[in-house]
């Protein structure tokens, strides 16, 4: 297997694939069909597919570039359904083999800082019975036929199908049937350059499930890159889905976590006596008291302000020049300002 896998790599082109579809089709028939499949998130450099309101799913070398983006603190994003966010955490599955180390387990999961609203996420697909199945490929990047091969690339999200031919451990591929071809789909085509870590997706009933994941391309050195006859070679979905869970599970778990620390670290300083009046922390909350009336819900706005449950009252903390909370102040609806600082 080793053996096989090192003479098909000669062959992997370093630019991965757009959408490169069958000839006989006009092209606005596969943009048209991509505008269902909202889910596909565009990279820099690549593609993923929503999986969460947080979490994207893509391929292990599209993540090593993210990590340097973000080692070099270069602050890489993604758009999502015409939205850009910042990215947060990008996880490579730790067995991610380079293609110079053999190309194996070429998946990963990224996480964004902000949640990806007004997007349904695709499902993880876990069963083992992918070959047959019949699978939508998305992407944008470089547009071409199975004629032409890969020709532009006009920032043009299409979609196209083909059906599942066969399955290895940890990959799913299909073939680029020609027009005369009886497997040929209606919408046929494969990745182009600019769509690795793009999806194949497939409708179980109502439900759509994302089965495998855009890595490379073999036969090339027959058809030529995107030709006819060339067979796309996608990351496994199934092969990882307990991977996947499993991370999004614990990192999610340690950022909300991490945040819930940060926000009772937060509440301790804020927290204290400020003469008649007292702010007091509880339940990962502050609340703003007057001698023994009833506390006063407070929520914050920015870094220091925040809103009494009224609507109408604000209370902005006071700092000295160490940043230490000397008082605060208090405005209300009318305009009046109230000053007060703190005693312990």
């Amino acid at each position: 297997m080793k053996i096989l896998k090192t003479i098909f790599l000669l062959t992997i082109a370093l630019t991965l694939q757009s959408l490169i579809v069958r000839h006989d089709v006009p092209d606005e028939k596969f943009i048209e069909l991509a505008k269902k499949y909202t889910q596909i998130c565009h990279f820099q450099m690549g593609e993923g597919t929503l999986i969460d309101s947080c979490w994207i799913l893509t391929a292990g070398h599209i993540g090593n570039d993210l990590n340097r983006d973000l080692e070099l603190n270069k602050n890489p994003t993604v758009i999502c359904n015409g939205k850009q966010y910042f990215i947060d955490q990008v996880f490579v599955h730790p067995d991610f083999k380079s293609i110079d180390e053999g190309l194996d387990n070429d998946i990963c999961l990224v996480r964004t800082k902000g949640t990806i609203n007004n997007v349904l996420p695709a499902q993880i697909y876990s069963q083992n019975n992918e070959v047959g199945k019949h699978i939508i490929l998305v992407g944008m990047g470089d547009v071409g036929t199975g004629k032409t091969g890969p020709q532009k690339w006009d920032k043009i999200t299409r979609a196209a199908t083909n059906i599942i031919d066969g399955v290895e451990s940890t990959w799913i591929y299909f073939a680029f049937d020609s027009i005369d071809s009886k497997k040929i789909t209606e919408y046929e085509g494969v990745s182009g350059p600019g769509d690795s870590g793009g999806p194949a997706l497939t409708e179980v009933g109502d439900t759509l499930f994302i089965i495998g994941v855009s890595s490379f391309q073999k036969g090339q050195e027959k058809y030529g890159k995107g030709h006819y006859g060339v067979t796309e070679y996608y990351s496994r979905v199934s092969a990882y889905s307990k991977w996947i869970k499993q991370t999004m599970n614990s990192k999610t778990k340690i950022a909300s976590a991490i945040n819930q620390n940060e926000q009772l670290d937060k509440n301790k300083e804020y927290a204290g006596n400020y003469g008649i009046r007292k702010i007091i922390s509880k339940n990962g909350k502050l609340y703003f008291q007057r001698d023994e009336e009833p506390l006063i819900p407070m929520k914050e706005i920015s870094k220091d302000l925040f809103l009494w449950d009224d609507g109408n009252t604000n209370l902005f903390f006071v700092r000295n020049s160490k940043s230490i909370i000397t008082g605060f102040k208090i405005k209300r609806k009318n305009g009046e300002i109230v000053k007060v600082d703190k005693t312990q």
